[in-house]
């Protein structure tokens, strides 16, 4: 007799993988083998989420495949709603406390969102979790997974009640940063507000920003082509004008948004070149709303400031930016001036490769005869370093030359530093975050 069993539920993400193909190998014009790869889609288990966030909810069961599947939510202990009641969710767009899903290929998986932003219930959780006044609090949940017309104990089965695993919902994310160079690793997808807090060695949290995230679609390297026509420029879905905006110093003249996602941005020429093409993926992407005036923090002894100067690309991946606050936080210097990472939708003219936030630019720190200031710099680039800017590109004159963990570059860098940027065509990585375990 086949033992039916739930054997495990949890909160995830959805992930594809490329996986080798279980079928002959290819062959290639040259008569070498090649191999065929498929991507394939695995739930990575999540241990915390934000209210408002789309998530999946996986439960792993034996024998039971088309079996339809029910999963109810809860809390631990009351916080959000009376003991014992069931939490609602949003499913196919409809609020519900009775999630459906049926057992395909071992596991029945649904696709919930933690109530919509903006509702009732929403707005009722985010008080709670994120009062006026005193701490923000979390509330643990837990599931209860049964399998409709199958009447056995091992299908009617609580999960992430007991033990050491556990689910935490929040009202925001908390990114986390620790003085030892490591981040917390988080969720973006679906949330709109982050909280960056930094530890000190001697056990103290400095809450240092409260920002804004959003989505956008992740853009290629800035191309030199194609050159849009005229037609073309008229077809965009939206244009944002930059010059209009005044800012001393900014290279962008106008972006234009076709259709496809991609943007085209004609700006001043800055190295042999008016305009750059960022190709959009199928993929998204959070972007953080950095500061709009940077940063200005100072208490128990840890400093946290910069400044912005003469730019408008005031965006960036949320991990990128939680380490520069590292990195800022490292040096305790109060005269860091950044000329910027990306724009809102991942583009970055003049840069080719500030796309998607990867990378953020900072002024030198110069001596007043015009020298590089060369112990602070480097304490600059060792903090940055430490904090997962592992490529980083200095200019091409004499005065950097003593510089560590720097490449050299062209001219083009001699008035800033560049620190970190997307992976290379070849894989080489610029910017690795050192995720707490």
């Amino acid at each position: 007799m086949e033992s039916y069993q739930i054997v495990d539920a949890f909160f995830a993400k959805p992930k594809k993988e490329s996986v080798f193909a279980d079928l002959p190998l290819g062959k290639d014009k040259n008569k070498k083998d090649t191999n065929q790869k498929t991507e394939v889609n695995h739930y990575e288990k999540l241990e915390k989420g934000v209210i408002g966030q789309k998530i999946t909810l996986v439960a792993e069961c034996d024998n039971l495949e088309g079996k339809d599947v029910t999963i109810y939510i809860y809390e631990k202990k009351p916080l959000l709603e009376a003991k014992d009641t069931k939490l609602k969710v949003i499913q196919n767009d409809k609020e519900v406390e009775k999630i459906c899903a049926t057992v395909k290929d071992g596991y029945a998986v649904a696709e919930i969102q933690l109530q919509k932003p903006d509702s009732a219930k929403y707005k009722a959780w985010d008080k709670k979790l994120d009062p006026d006044t005193g701490d923000e609090k979390s509330s643990e949940l837990y599931l209860k997974v049964v399998v409709e017309g199958v009447d056995s104990p091992a299908t009617n089965k609580e999960f992430l009640k007991t033990g050491k695993k556990k689910f935490e919902l929040r009202a925001v994310i908390f990114q986390h940063i620790y003085h030892n160079g490591e981040i917390s690793k988080e969720y973006y997808e679906g949330v709109d507000k982050i909280k960056y807090v930094y530890h000190d060695k001697k056990g103290n949290k400095h809450n240092i920003y409260t920002g804004e995230l959003s989505e956008t679609w992740k853009k290629s390297y800035g191309a030199t082509t194609p050159t849009l026509t005229s037609a073309q420029k008229l077809a965009a879905i939206s244009t944002i004008d930059y010059k209009a905006m005044k800012v001393t110093g900014v290279d962008a003249y106008k972006s234009y948004v076709l259709a496809n996602n991609d943007v085209y941005t004609e700006g001043r020429d800055v190295a042999g070149y008016t305009h750059l093409y960022y190709k959009a993926s199928k993929e998204k992407i959070a972007i953080v709303a950095m500061p709009s005036n940077g940063l200005n923090y100072s208490s128990k002894g840890i400093t946290i400031k910069f400044s912005w100067h003469e730019t408008l690309r005031k965006y960036s991946q949320p991990h990128v930016f939680a380490a520069f606050i590292g990195a800022l936080a490292e040096c305790g210097f109060t005269d860091v001036k950044s000329t910027g990472s990306s724009y809102k939708d991942g583009s970055s003219y003049p840069s080719k490769t500030h796309n998607n936030g990867y990378a953020i630019d900072t002024q030198y720190f110069m001596n007043n005869d015009g020298s590089l200031n060369l112990e602070k710099e480097q304490k600059l680039v060792t903090a940055l370093y430490k904090f997962g800017f592992i490529g980083q590109i200095k200019g091409s004159s004499t005065k950097f030359s003593k510089l560590t963990d720097t490449k050299s570059s062209n001219s083009r860098h001699n008035d800033h530093l560049h620190s970190g940027g997307a992976p290379s065509s070849s894989g080489t990585m610029n910017f690795k975050p050192n995720y707490r375990k």
